[in-house]
């Protein structure tokens, strides 16, 4: 392997990993926001009088926790 073939795959190594990085990140903070807009939904019925979410599946230890059960 030459030196300019050598150098373009560390360049392009490189940007990969920062676009992987910087995808991650946003995938992390997109789903984070997700949760957060979620809780506040829930807790928005509650204050209307409206507890179905206790008895649902998706109840707030689930939501938490990742699961679907």
């Amino acid at each position: 392997m030459d030196i300019t073939t050598f150098t373009e795959t560390k360049i392009l190594d490189g940007i990969g990993d920062w676009w992987g990085d910087l995808t991650g990140a946003a995938e992390d903070y997109i789903a984070a926001v997700g949760n957060i807009t979620e809780f506040f939904g829930i807790i928005a019925r509650f204050a209307t009088g409206d507890f179905s979410e206790l008895s649902s599946q998706g109840s707030l230890a689930g939501s938490f926790s990742g699961s679907n059960e």
